[in-house]
């Protein structure tokens, strides 16, 4: 990917709190600046016009953890038939497997789980790794089958560890052998 050279005003506080951060973590200054505006144009901007609201995690992994299974199950299902849906439409204007992905890949960033996807052998492979809790993984298996088998209407087979989601369905492009690494920080890396 290439790059261009722009000059840009910043206001001195967030200026002076880029530096700061910059060196707290030991990172180039501008690669933080291009980081940031990265993740304003890929998830930000989407998400406020689309209404995602923030909250505490400890807030929702407390209403999570109140819910029993099948209202999860529920949930799940609803949020990836109708909501997912119209979050990939209003993103992206129509819904298909590219702009499914790329929807799974920005709500990987948001919920801060890490997404990777690889076609071997005629085959997607999406695995969609997180640190949170059986019943988180719970939603995230259930609005991934609702998304893959109902919104887009693949033969899935779907499986999960405490940890891990699995999704393989048949690729009908015909790429072969390319992988692709999303990480929780937005990095794309691309192997062959």
């Amino acid at each position: 990917m290439g790059s261009v050279t722009r000059t840009i005003r910043l206001d001195e506080e967030v200026d002076r709190a880029i530096t700061e951060i910059a060196v707290k973590t030991r990172t180039n200054a501008n690669l933080l600046r291009n980081k940031i505006l990265r993740k304003y144009v890929e998830l930000d901007y989407y998400a406020e016009r689309f209404g995602v609201i923030m909250m505490f995690a400890a807030s929702v992994n407390k209403i999570m953890e109140k819910l029993d299974d099948e209202e999860i199950e529920e949930l799940a299902k609803w949020t990836g038939q109708y909501v997912f849906k119209e979050y990939v439409m209003f993103s992206f204007k129509t819904v298909n497997l590219r702009t499914v992905l790329k929807a799974i890949r920005l709500w990987g960033l948001m919920e801060n789980f890490r997404y990777e996807e690889s076609i071997k052998d005629g085959m997607y492979h999406i695995i969609c790794q997180h640190d949170k809790s059986e019943k988180w993984c719970l939603y995230y298996r259930e609005t991934l089958r609702a998304i893959f088998n109902e919104l887009l209407s693949l033969d899935t087979s779907i499986e999960n560890t405490e940890h891990q989601i699995l999704i393989v369905f048949p690729d009908s492009d015909g790429k072969t052998n390319v992988k692709r690494t999303v990480s929780v920080g937005g990095r794309v890396d691309y192997y062959r």
